[in-house]
């Protein structure tokens, strides 16, 4: 599994204010093994209190660029295949004739779905150095900004735990 941006700003914040991380200041660095990869993290502490966290993240890549599949129920559909702690699949949102809004909130979810398994079945996917992490994690579709300060919109559809235990029970993957 891999660790998602929120998940290193709180874990940073948790080490260097709990003790379990000695504090320098003006940053404290904090280093985390995670099965993605090496991450280094740093916190401005002032007073004690984490007020800011910076990280660099694992080694981030491109797979595939404007590849195209055939998707049952949607046809075919262009993605871009991407690394960045995990494998994920880049959508542009019109292409389902949705869009990145809550109201098509379940829908997103299906589609992301179907995408993701047409994808899976497919396509390898090719880690360089931590073939345990090739697998497809999710599908991400883009669409245009709500307002003229955003470059883009974006929906990150991924796995909750009752879908984890669905493909467990599904043969989807299997924990070694």
């Amino acid at each position: 599994w891999f660790i998602s941006t929120s998940s290193i700003i709180a874990l940073t914040k948790v080490f260097v204010e709990t003790g379990l991380i000695p504090i320098t200041v003006p940053e404290t660095e904090v280093r985390m093994d995670v099965p993605s990869g090496f991450i280094r993290s740093f916190a401005k502490v002032k007073n004690g209190k984490v007020e800011s966290v910076r990280f660099q993240n694992v080694p981030s890549f491109v797979q595939k660029l404007n590849a195209e599949i055939n998707v049952p129920r949607l046809g075919k559909i262009k993605y871009d295949l991407a690394f960045g702690g995990a494998f994920y699949a880049v959508v542009d949102v019109d292409q389902v004739g949705l869009d990145c809004s809550k109201k098509s909130y379940n829908d997103l979810i299906k589609a992301g779905m179907i995408i993701k398994h047409a994808i899976m079945e497919e396509v390898e996917m090719n880690h360089p150095t931590e073939p345990e992490m090739n697998y497809l994690y999710g599908t991400i579709f883009t669409g245009p900004p709500k307002d003229a300060r955003n470059h883009s919109r974006n929906v990150c559809i991924f796995p909750s735990n009752k879908r984890i235990a669905t493909y467990f029970r599904n043969d989807w993957f299997i924990i070694t």
